[in-house]
């Protein structure tokens, strides 16, 4: 039996200006998020020529969402539930997001100087943002295309990546390596490293399966099955190769006093994947912040291995990655020792400048779709260890959710601005940039949009990173908002 009411919606405000339509379809799906405010088809409902409706729950592959129907006028609720509520209709049916879903989680300056009665942070303790360090960074802007616009059910095509210092407030390009980016006969995006960029065409699924392009990705981005045959690798190569690229970037710019103009050193190749560090690694990633509002800034690469099977959903790895992370931070752990977790031989991330990981929609897609992957190349590794251990990342920014902390400051943008990447590019470099959804296009692009205001100067100031341990709490979150159990069709199992 359905029941008869859904959870109490947060504040809606009166209609205000619509939002552009999403130059980007992988952004205007990730906007189908729990709070989302839509205009709906016409066709989608009897009797009705066209509604407003709150998103109140998304399947977990995004084919399918609940709505409750809102008043045109107001966007306040209908009343009676038997009327307002709606199950199991199909995403096709939204024509637009007319308010994206409030983002509570980052929404208000963050702080863990108070903790609530039960242990349990309430909505005021807000996730601990991290500031660009004074000493600078290396910002990885990085992109993936995926087989599907959900992370739960899509396999990596492409992986890509543009390296840039941030020091003394201003972006450093590190250059491409002009012998490795000739041509070669592979299409650009899939020749691997060339010292300030990387990307590869991934042909596999992990464990040997091959990748299927259907013709809409295809279509979309000039991606197929045919081409990844030709030019691809398999899914464990390319991530090997990806954290390679990021050991070499540490072992080059990772000084302070480094610069993209000196001559690099010879680069470390890694180990096996499953070997792991011989020495105690030491924390690499500070921050600005004071530690009475932010205890567990400084982070270490710890041991989170879970056993869970890749055919788990997506809730519950992230679920289990997150709880492991949280317990590695509790206790105190300050590094792997020898033997531990990852066994002999393999590398251990150098102390200096620390690596940001950069993506737009990133906690959305991106990241997602990496930790799947990584269990499925590597089985008993979490993506979490993998990114923490290996890569020695522990800070992760989304500049999607960026752009909207800057429209949600009313520093930059308004309510009518689209925030795709397409849009930036347009309206802060100028034109649009060739090969879009192409991961490594996608980059190239994203580190240009960076580099200009507003972005730059907010950049220097704001605090944007996430640690590893908070980003999960984020994702978890989100799961938790927009997940339906669902059966074997990916229909919610609440509708009979």
């Amino acid at each position: 039996m359905e029941a008869a009411a859904a959870p109490p919606s947060p504040l809606i405000s009166p209609p205000g200006p619509l939002l552009a339509d999403a130059d980007d379809l992988e952004v205007r799906f990730l906007s189908l998020e729990v709070g989302a405010i839509v205009e709906v088809d016409p066709d989608a409902f009897e009797g009705r020529k066209g509604s407003v409706a709150e998103i109140i729950g998304v399947s977990q592959d995004w084919t399918f969402v609940d709505f409750w129907l809102l008043r045109k006028d107001d966007w306040q609720r209908f009343k009676d539930p038997n009327q307002g509520i709606k199950r199991n209709v199909s995403r096709d049916a939204v024509k637009q997001v007319l308010r994206e879903a409030p983002d509570d989680s980052l929404a208000a300056e963050p702080s863990r100087s108070t903790a609530s009665a039960s242990g349990v942070r309430t909505s005021a303790e807000k996730f601990c943002q991290i500031a660009v360090p004074e000493g600078g960074v290396i910002c990885v802007f990085w992109d993936l295309e995926g087989t599907h616009l959900s992370p739960n059910f899509a396999d990596i095509i492409q992986i890509a990546a543009v390296a840039n210092l941030f020091r003394d407030g201003e972006w450093l390009p590190i250059p491409v390596d002009d012998a490795s980016a000739a041509d070669d006969g592979t299409t650009d995006g899939g020749r691997g490293a060339k010292g300030g960029e990387f990307g590869r065409f991934v042909r596999t699924k992990g464990g040997g399966r091959k990748v299927f392009v259907n013709d809409t990705v295809a279509s979309l981005t000039g991606i197929d099955t045919a081409l990844l045959e030709k030019e691809g690798v398999t899914l464990e190569q390319a991530l090997l190769e990806f954290e390679e690229w990021i050991l070499a970037l540490r072992h080059t710019y990772g000084s302070a006093s480094s610069s993209p103009t000196d001559d690099p050193p010879p680069s470390t190749k890694p180990a096996d994947p499953h070997a792991a560090a011989t020495n105690k690694a030491e924390p690499v990633e500070s921050t600005t912040a004071s530690p009475a509002d932010c205890s567990a800034l400084t982070y270490s690469p710890s041991n989170v291995l879970d056993h869970d099977s890749a055919e788990d959903s997506a809730l519950s790895d992230t679920d289990s990655d997150r709880r492991e992370v949280e317990a590695e931070a509790e206790s105190g752990d300050e590094g792997v020792e020898a033997g531990e977790g990852w066994g002999d031989g393999g590398p251990s991330p150098s102390p200096g400048l620390p690596v940001w990981l950069v993506a737009h929609s990133g906690f959305s897609y991106d990241l997602p779709l990496l930790f799947n992957s990584i269990r499925k190349a590597f089985g008993d590794i979490s993506g979490p260890a993998f990114v923490q251990q290996r890569l020695g990342v522990h800070t992760v920014v989304d500049s999607l959710r960026f752009a909207r902390k800057l429209r949600q400051k009313e520093i930059a943008f308004t309510d009518g601005d689209s925030l795709g990447l397409g849009a930036l590019y347009a309206r802060l470099v100028g034109g649009d940039f060739t090969d879009a959804h192409n991961a490594l296009a996608d980059s190239r692009a994203l580190a240009a949009v960076m580099a200009r205001e507003p972005l730059l100067s907010n950049w220097r100031t704001e605090k944007l990173g996430l640690s590893m341990k908070d980003f999960l709490s984020v994702r978890h979150e989100m799961s938790v908002r927009n997940s339906h159990k669902t059966n074997g069709n990916g229909r919610s199992s609440r509708a009979r």
